[in-house]
């Protein structure tokens, strides 16, 4: 990447926070409509919950471009991308601004099905689910394709995804990704769920990042959807990295974290961003951001990034 381009990356998302802040603080705030989506695949029931600017009563009703959500390896969509808290609503947000939003919980994860038999919730069982829900939401909508942000693990399967179907992906963001193994080994776990605490909700925020009401709100929220998670991802990171094959992941493609990204290396990223073939790429780093930076104090400027990108599509 040129140095001209990764300033014009930041300067772009400069560019965009006033407004953005004056557009989600102040003025009436829109009525939005929530709708969840119960799909059986392939013996299971997957989850895609949405989140639009409420314009009439048709289910089928045509509406705007699509961004889809995908949650990381502990927490379902609806605590990581819609918390009703103040405004930490990731789905709303996007929804203001002219996007029809959906997150899908993989099975294990919020009310979808636990996975069963060879089914583990990684990230390639949850890309076979994923065809489905997108095929659905495509039909719902009227759209050909969708755009995906995936956050950390969530990332693994965008990317995945977005290699095996590019006919049904138009842009993807990969927010706190990882690429390359990790250089120490774990040993890989022996049960298909593990238990969760307030204390592993919180841990994924940097002190001095975020508003401490915000955690202990999220926390809450993110212990009564998920209880309990898959250790699929584990299998993924400990056993199965590279899932990412820059050379196959053609689409339009923003990387981007928070400044003090702890779960992943900043320089794995940046080795990610120079092998995707892609033209149309980006790589951002968000000042001040930790891992969950899309609900810390730098979420406007994540969101002006994002939505800067994700504009570009054909048709916005």
């Amino acid at each position: 990447m040129s140095h001209f381009k990764s300033r014009f990356v930041m300067a772009s998302a400069c560019s965009i926070v006033a407004s953005t802040l004056a557009g989600e603080e102040t003025g009436s705030l829109p009525d939005f409509s929530r709708r969840d989506h119960p799909l059986e695949v392939d013996g299971g029931t997957v989850h895609a919950w949405e989140v639009a600017l409420e314009v009439n009563d048709s289910l089928e009703r045509v509406s705007s471009p699509v961004v889809l959500f995908l949650h990381g390896g502990t927490w379902s969509g609806r605590p990581d991308f819609d918390l009703q808290f103040e405004d930490y609503s990731t789905m709303e947000s996007f929804a203001r601004k002219g996007w029809d939003t959906f997150a899908v919980d993989a099975r294990g994860y919020g009310q979808s099905t636990n996975p069963e038999g060879e089914n583990w919730s990684e990230a390639a069982d949850v890309v076979k689910d994923l065809r489905v829900v997108v095929e659905r939401i495509c039909e719902l909508r009227s759209v050909e394709e969708v755009s995906l942000v995936g956050w950390s693990w969530g990332s693994q399967v965008a990317a995945l995804f977005a290699q095996e179907h590019p006919e049904l992906v138009s842009r993807v963001v990969l927010y706190g990704t990882r690429w390359q193994p990790l250089e120490y080994e774990y040993e890989l776990p022996d049960e298909r769920l593990r238990i969760s605490t307030l204390e592993d909700a919180k841990s994924d925020f940097v002190e001095g990042c975020f508003d401490p009401k915000l955690v202990d709100v999220y926390a809450r929220a993110a212990i009564a959807a998920d209880p309990d998670s898959p250790n699929g991802v584990f299998r993924d990171y400990y056993a199965n990295l590279p899932l990412i094959d820059p050379e196959k992941l053609l689409a339009p493609t923003l990387v981007i974290a928070g400044e003090h990204e702890a779960s992943h290396s900043i320089g794995d990223m940046s080795a990610l961003f120079e092998a995707l073939p892609s033209t149309d790429k980006q790589l951002a780093v968000i000042p001040g951001g930790g891992h969950a930076v899309h609900l810390e104090k730098g979420r406007y400027r994540w969101r002006s990034t994002v939505l800067a990108f994700l504009d570009e599509s054909p048709g916005r």
